[in-house]
């Protein structure tokens, strides 16, 4: 049995937005962006006053009072605060077996074939870092420049980067969506809330390990665990609100046009 239909609709792959939507749009990239920008240099020494107060109440439950915070300057934000405790160097036996650890996991992930390439390829990068890193630690431990402050301060800053770069990469990427600024910009917001919430739970479980399991792997956990998974939950937000529009849209000829 033949079913006609009345109306067919393009293939998602042949739609594109119309004129007018796409030059309507164009003026609300600032709008959008400008305002969170402003108020993320604005109230940042706010922000991080609680973003430092929650991770330092967290820490003491583990390492009590000698949980501290430190002020020091930054340009255009004014005095950050920083959290500071004592660190830790790994003894030479702790670098040996971790080197072996990071080695024979490098080969085990190589060899296997069970689990998908671009994780084992991910994972094995990491092993080497640490692989690296341990040997560091067992050879020349005193040329080691960093200690929890110094971490702190690199992590408040990534972190200041990310909370300023979040605005212009999703108001960007939102420019041509048919809906209101109200509800893109409401998108931005989760982000940023999500990312707030996320870099303090990543500032927690850093500072806990490089306290309790020394600074071996200050270097692993910055570049495997940082910069890669702000990523992942900027695009993976972008992605759910573009489905939810798309579906929202897909009859409306007045909205999308077949290229």
């Amino acid at each position: 049995m033949t079913i006609a239909k009345d109306i067919m609709y393009c293939h998602r792959a042949y739609r594109k937005l119309s004129e007018r939507i796409r030059s309507r749009q164009l003026f609300d990239f600032f709008a959008m962006s400008l305002p969170f920008v402003a108020l993320i240099i604005f109230l940042t020494p706010t922000i991080l006053y609680f973003f430092n107060a929650a991770a330092q109440h967290f820490l003491r439950l583990s390492f009590g009072n000698s949980v501290g915070v430190v002020n020091t300057p930054y340009p255009l934000f004014g005095n950050l605060s920083l959290i500071v405790l004592m660190g830790s160097y790994p003894t030479p036996l702790y670098c040996v077996g971790l080197s072996l650890v990071s080695i024979i996991g490098v080969v085990v992930l190589m060899s296997m074939r069970g689990i998908a390439r671009s994780v084992s390829v991910y994972v094995s990068f990491v092993l080497l870092i640490t692989l690296i890193s341990s040997l560091f630690f067992l050879f020349t431990p005193e040329r080691f420049p960093y200690n929890i402050e110094g971490f702190s301060d690199l992590y408040i800053k990534t972190e200041l980067g990310i909370w300023c770069t979040i605005p212009l990469i999703l108001s960007m990427s939102l420019l041509m969506l048919p809906s209101s600024l109200a509800e893109r910009m409401g998108i931005i917001a989760l982000a940023l809330l999500y990312s707030l919430i996320f870099g303090l739970a990543r500032y927690v479980i850093f500072l806990y390990i490089i306290g309790h399991y020394s600074y071996v792997y200050m270097a692993p956990m910055f570049i495997a665990f940082d910069p890669p998974l702000d990523t992942i939950y900027i695009v993976g937000i972008y992605s759910i609100y573009m489905s939810i529009v798309s579906k929202r849209y897909r009859k409306d000829s007045d909205i999308w046009q077949c290229s």
